[in-house]
């Protein structure tokens, strides 16, 4: 299956895990246009411009800009996040945590059953630096995971994000935008 394939595979199973977290949780969600929706990267033949992430959720309260990433190839978005990710998107992750907010980046490398929850402020810091791999470690990781598995761990990765937004301490000291979003 190439990326396109599977990151649509993974999307999926993000969705599903949201809706069945959605039933007991406090969190919303709001789907982006995505740029084949758009006409294309770059939305070239639509009037739909690209969009900086996939989705927009709040949990807690806290809105989260999400972007979705998925890999047959890349082990880790510490690895490939050059290759997947866009100027477009980096540009517009960084507007979004220039203006306070906060953005998160879930990786899934489904060859190596990894599944990455990344502060998207530091792969923002990374893209801006020219640096070839992420030097921060993932909020949260779950390995070896089994393709039969991936939205459980997706469900337990979004009950970790209600717990950690929940509490402003732990909120402020994992996920808080970088100190560009506050200055």
């Amino acid at each position: 299956m190439n990326d396109g394939a599977v990151g649509y595979w993974f999307e999926e199973k993000v969705r599903l895990a949201f809706a069945e977290c959605l039933k007991t949780k406090p969190i919303k969600a709001v789907r982006l246009y995505d740029s084949k929706s758009a006409g294309g990267a770059g939305g070239v033949g639509n009037w739909l411009p690209e969009q900086p992430g996939d989705m927009i959720w709040v949990i807690a309260g806290v809105p989260l800009l999400v972007e979705i990433k998925a890999s047959d190839v890349t082990r880790s978005l510490a690895l490939g996040y050059k290759k997947k990710m866009r100027a477009a998107q980096i540009g517009g992750a960084r507007l979004w945590l220039r203006a306070g907010g906060t953005s998160i980046v879930i990786f899934c490398g489904r060859a190596d059953g990894v599944v990455e929850l990344w502060n998207g402020a530091n792969v923002v810091e990374a893209w801006r630096n020219g640096w070839p791999k992420l030097r921060a470690e993932p909020v949260l990781a779950f390995k070896n995971v089994h393709e039969s598995e991936v939205q459980q761990a997706m469900q337990s990765m979004i009950n970790y994000l209600v717990e950690t937004l929940s509490d402003e301490a732990t909120y402020f000291k994992r996920l808080a935008p970088a100190g560009e979003a506050h200055g």
